[in-house]
């Protein structure tokens, strides 16, 4: 069984947001206690909670479709247009960025325990074995949905594009985009980025950070 350490949450982060072990400049500096979070209540009614996009919440993609194996291309996923940009498929159910906290939390069912951390600042749901991990900020014990980082070439962004995919085939789905310091490509939508981190030419991290979020937390920066 794996035991979580005292690190802060900035090497963590880091880690999700630049590049598969590249380094980056990260707003947070916190330690992270060692407490797992309890798992969200599944029973709770989707009704309850206000989505921040009302695109996200809308699409029949919610309901529980999943992306297609039946791939024309085995190195790329299927482009599912009931899909929004924001949007990607996990277990069944479709997950955003711009979905309020419960809504996420609830759409990513059962979290690992002995990987997630909490911090009074921040917290960090990991799923599967490092399959995704959801941060989210705090202020005053509320989570406001930060950053999903995907780590598993299970998960294809509405375009198709998932980890294992090469620049080329991220550029032919988005378009070009100025490369960071890292290698990292960075494309902006309304409300969220999507940045794709690269080793040895291939994606090995998708994430969609909320735009909102970072502003409202910005003079962490």
């Amino acid at each position: 069984m794996k035991k979580i350490t005292t690190v802060t949450i900035a090497s963590a982060v880091i880690l999700m947001l630049m590049g598969c072990g590249e380094t980056a400049h990260d707003p947070a500096n916190l330690e992270l206690s060692t407490t797992a979070i309890s798992s969200p209540d599944s029973t709770s009614d989707e009704g309850d909670t206000t989505s921040q996009a009302e695109s996200s919440d809308s699409s029949p993609a919610d309901e529980g479709n999943t992306t297609s194996d039946d791939n024309s291309d085995e190195d790329t996923g299927e482009v599912n247009s009931e899909l929004t940009e924001d949007q990607f498929v996990y277990k069944g159910k479709t997950v955003s960025i711009l979905n309020d906290n419960d809504r996420i939390l609830q759409n990513l069912g059962a979290f690992n325990p002995e990987l997630t951390v909490n911090a009074d600042l921040q917290s960090m749901y990991i799923y599967g074995e490092n399959e995704i991990t959801y941060n989210a900020l705090k202020e005053e014990g509320v989570e406001y949905p930060y950053i999903l980082d995907v780590e598993t070439d299970s998960i294809s962004t509405s375009r198709g594009i998932k980890v294992g995919n090469t620049k080329e085939e991220v550029t032919a789905a988005y378009g070009e985009a100025e490369e960071t310091k890292s290698g990292d490509l960075s494309y902006s939508f309304d409300g969220f980025d999507i940045i794709f981190g690269f080793e040895n030419g291939k994606v090995c991290t998708i994430n969609y950070k909320n735009i909102s979020t970072a502003s409202k937390f910005d003079e962490w920066d």
